[in-house]
């Protein structure tokens, strides 16, 4: 049975055609894509207000913002001194940062 799937898989693949590299239209792509690209960007903006509206007044804004205090700050410092080895200047920044965070 498994022969007979490997065969019929090399039939398939063997049969397919492929496009040939002269007739995609590279530009033709890059402008489809980035114009996709535009376009959810600019949906963003309207759907995190609608996120933050949405936890806001079901209340689970604060508690996230609690949590993200109580335990991103101790991650946040761990994580630069692993990568910077600069324990103090670690913290400052991380709590710097996190000053934003109402």
């Amino acid at each position: 049975m498994n022969k007979f799937l490997l065969i019929l898989l090399i039939a398939i693949v063997a049969s397919t055609t492929v496009p040939a590299a002269e007739d995609f239209d590279v530009e033709g792509w890059w402008k489809d894509f980035w114009n996709k690209v535009k376009e959810f960007l600019k949906k963003i903006p309207g759907f995190l207000k609608s996120a933050y509206e949405w936890l806001k007044n079901n209340g689970y804004w604060d508690k996230l913002i609690e949590i993200v205090k109580k335990y991103g700050v101790p991650k946040g410092i761990e994580l630069c001194t692993k990568l910077l080895k600069k324990e103090d200047l670690c913290t400052d920044l991380v709590n710097f940062l996190f000053s934003f965070i109402k």
